[in-house]
């Protein structure tokens, strides 16, 4: 019932990003914390569960912990090899690090892995398992991944969450090396304002274009609507760079550590960065 209630708690704060003007606040991260420390107690009281580190896990993404968050997914596979939401959520995540400026190429293989065992449970929303499939082939077949995700666009239409799938299908171009994700997220953008994930892809494709002040403007937003969003940090801090903004671009690897303190790449970035200070 713990597990059960706060993941309910989770959807709602999610679907408050459906609303004009949406920002993460105290009020929130609050809650976020609230809802972790809710679950890991119970956990403590009753023993381990899947589920729970499910919720844990989810927390501490929208808390600016991908590292956490990956951990508490993993320790719920490890209780259930099959569980659905945690294979798909740490598939998200690896392809997120991956596909960004700061991943490692090699995390594509892994959340294939997740997505291909993911995508064949029935213990999870059947819009998940579609967004499952379709970023498994935006990964490995972005044009048949751009087919699909028209045919989800019409099969959800109306349906929480349904611009996901535009933001897949600019993945999907975003993969195979061609321009689309500025428009599919700038369409995305206009049913979900909030949608941060959205502005930080579009923000990626504006770097791998050179056009760094269009990349920054988008990143700047994103980190008003979820300021404690590492990758956000993390790729604000390259824009900068880019830009000779040197202190700020040292600021944003600041912060993007004090949030996860094993944040490798960042490290490395910040390094540069003091390196061309004269650090």
């Amino acid at each position: 019932e713990t597990y059960r209630r706060n993941g309910q708690c989770l959807t709602t704060l999610r679907l408050k990003t459906y609303i004009q003007g949406f920002r993460l606040t105290k009020t929130e991260f609050d809650e976020y914390e609230r809802i972790r420390s809710d679950c890991r107690s119970e956990m403590a009281r009753s023993g381990e569960a899947a589920e729970g580190w499910w919720v844990v896990g989810k927390a501490g993404e929208m808390l600016g912990e991908p590292g956490n968050a990956t951990e508490a997914y993993d320790r719920g596979l490890a209780l259930d090899p099959d569980h659905g939401m945690c294979l798909l959520d740490k598939a998200r995540l690896l392809i997120e690090f991956s596909l960004s400026t700061l991943g490692k190429p090699e995390d594509i293989q892994q959340a294939l892995l997740l997505l291909e065992k993911g995508s064949k449970t029935k213990a999870v929303p059947e819009i998940e398992l579609d967004l499952a499939r379709a970023y498994a082939q935006a990964m490995t077949s972005p044009d048949e991944a751009v087919r699909r995700c028209g045919e989800m666009l019409k099969k959800w239409q109306g349906k929480d969450f349904v611009e996901e799938f535009l933001l897949v299908r600019g993945l999907a171009h975003l993969k195979a090396g061609r321009e689309g994700m500025t428009q599919e997220a700038t369409e995305a953008l206009k049913t979900r304002p909030a949608f941060y994930q959205a502005r930080f892809w579009r923000a990626i494709e504006a770097l791998r274009l050179s056009e760094n002040a269009s990349a920054l403007d988008d990143l700047n937003r994103l980190l008003e609507i979820h300021p404690r969003h590492l990758l956000g940090l993390a790729t604000r801090g390259i824009a900068r760079y880019n830009l000779e903004d040197l202190r700020g671009s040292l600021a944003d690897y600041d912060e993007a550590l004090r949030l996860d303190p094993a944040y490798a790449q960042a490290y490395a970035n910040r390094g540069s960065v003091r390196q061309a200070l004269g650090d």
